[in-house]
């Protein structure tokens, strides 16, 4: 493929069909040398259209990591993670590792590790989601290498994710 840099694999292609290798096949777009660069014009990527305001990062700790349009970051540390779009992370969010999916917010204090949280949900202040396994189980997926899958969602009807 034409501008594929030395550390990008020269014909990427992933079956995402299980949530372990979706899960790494977006992990695979992150870091200094990823093994896909969402960022070659010779070899674009192509999503649909939206038409939202961009990121806003009021305060936080951002590292290695991918924002979504419209997300608002206000206080929190993200590592190693994608968030997508109109995602929100109030202060003393920490998120490592993993993919918070669109509409989805995270309430002061709350820790996600190794995990996808699926469109609309909100994590409640102070919860741990990644750190116990048996916890985790109980309330969504664990796959069989450790990441935590929370379901999407109900659509919240016409509530403000950001009041």
């Amino acid at each position: 493929m034409p501008g594929v840099r030395p550390h990008e694999e020269v014909a990427y292609w992933r079956d995402v069909g299980a949530l372990d290798a979706y899960y790494d096949a977006n992990m695979d777009t992150l870091g200094p040398e990823p093994k896909l660069h969402l960022f070659n014009p010779r070899w674009p990527i192509l999503s649909s259209a939206y038409h939202g305001p961009a990121a806003n990062v009021l305060r936080g700790d951002i590292t290695d990591s991918h924002l979504g349009a419209g997300s608002q970051i206000r206080g929190a540390t993200v590592r190693h993670s994608i968030i997508r779009r109109e995602v929100l992370l109030e202060e003393d969010v920490v998120v490592e590792d993993s993919i918070i999916m669109d509409y989805c917010v995270l309430r002061r204090g709350a820790r996600v590790r190794r995990a996808i949280v699926d469109r609309y949900n909100v994590i409640e202040g102070d919860a741990r989601i990644g750190f116990d396994a048996q916890a985790d189980r109980a309330h969504g997926r664990v796959t069989e290498s450790g990441i935590v899958v929370v379901p999407i969602a109900p659509v919240r009807g016409d509530t403000n994710m950001y009041e």
